[in-house]
């Protein structure tokens, strides 16, 4: 999402349940649930660059809109855990 890209994946997301469901619900994932199906989903983004760039567009909106989240949740969680704030930022890792 960040590479701004479409995302074709599996429905076996059990860890990334929550990220993955909010890029298929904005529009920038789909579930493929067969080998048939991930060739017919390659082959229509490989043939639609609109629908391809509207699916990146939507990943980067998500992207943008969770920019900085580890850092908030860090803050939110430091009075607890006596965390160190990351250096530089969490947004400013390669």
């Amino acid at each position: 999402a960040q590479l701004d890209n479409a995302i074709l994946h599996g429905p076996g997301v059990r860890n990334f349940r929550d990220m993955y469901e909010a890029f298929d619900t904005n529009g920038g994932a789909t579930v493929i649930t067969s080998a048939a199906d991930l060739t017919a989903q390659l082959a229509s983004l490989l043939s639609d660059s609109p629908r391809t760039r509207r699916m990146a567009t939507a990943n980067q909106s998500l992207v943008r809109a969770s920019a900085g989240s580890l850092e908030r949740s860090l803050d939110a969680l430091r009075p607890v855990i006596g965390a160190p704030r990351l250096a530089g930022g969490a947004g400013n890792h390669p």
